[in-house]
């Protein structure tokens, strides 16, 4: 898809940032490897009329979105590995982009407005890898819009340890920061007032013990709720261990 028409999807994901929630989704595997999984959801979006004549009316203003006008439906599936290879290679390890994708939907039949970034790592420490790089990578392309990368509603990063039946979340060492200030922020807290940053983990076997604060344990499943304003302000805390059978 043009580089105009990506830009326009992630223009009105940060145009619209009342209607979203981020799910993130870590599935480890006894070996340490898994698939970690960033969605920004903005599905309720289409539910709003308003909202959705927003869209309509921005994409019949751009010629390369007019075919969006009257049918909202478009799904985009981007393999970074195609990148332009001295793109990856500016972060020091151009193979791993091999392992990552992102989606852009947006679909009026089904109710679906997302960007999803998913990451098959190797080891945990890939996930912070991505964290402090894909932002690099995007802009690179020339596809640097701040809708585009959930990883962004995280200014700390994240980071994460695999060991013997254990998964634990770390502290971050950064910390966070807005630039935004006064009014400019105050209007950012009333967007996100009501949004959320879920965190699910599936882990290899039963989980025994958490000691992530409000965690939800169910079989192999923990899940974890937080206010994503307070996650942006440093308040939330999404660190402890998971150890499992």
């Amino acid at each position: 898809m043009k580089k105009i028409t990506l830009l326009f999807f992630f223009a009105l994901s940060t145009l619209l940032t009342g209607c979203f929630n981020i799910l993130e989704e870590v599935t480890l595997n006894q070996d340490g490897s898994g698939l970690y999984s960033l969605k920004m959801d903005l599905s309720a979006i289409l539910a709003d009329d308003f909202m959705k004549s927003m869209i309509q009316q921005s994409a019949q203003e751009n010629e390369a979105t007019k075919d969006l006008a009257n049918n909202l439906e478009k799904d985009t599936l981007i393999f970074l590995k195609d990148l332009p290879m001295e793109v990856k290679a500016k972060t020091g390890k151009p193979e791993f982009w091999d392992n990552v994708q992102m989606q852009v939907k947006i679909s009026d039949k089904t109710d679906e407005f997302f960007t999803d970034i998913k990451l098959r790592f190797k080891t945990a420490d890939d996930i912070s890898f991505l964290y402090k790089n894909l932002s690099t990578v995007l802009a690179e392309a020339g596809a640097a819009n701040p809708g585009m990368n959930p990883t962004e509603m995280l200014p700390a990063g994240a980071s994460f340890k695999s060991g013997k039946k254990s998964f634990s979340r770390l502290p971050s060492t950064a910390e966070a920061k807005s630039e935004m200030e006064g009014q400019d922020m105050e209007m950012m807290k009333m967007f996100l007032s009501n949004a959320k940053f879920t965190t699910i983990y599936n882990m290899p076997g039963r989980v025994k013990k958490v000691t992530i604060p409000g965690a939800e344990i169910s079989g192999n499943t923990v899940k974890v709720v937080a206010s994503l304003i307070d996650l942006m302000d440093g308040k939330a805390k999404l660190e402890g261990d998971i150890k499992y059978k």
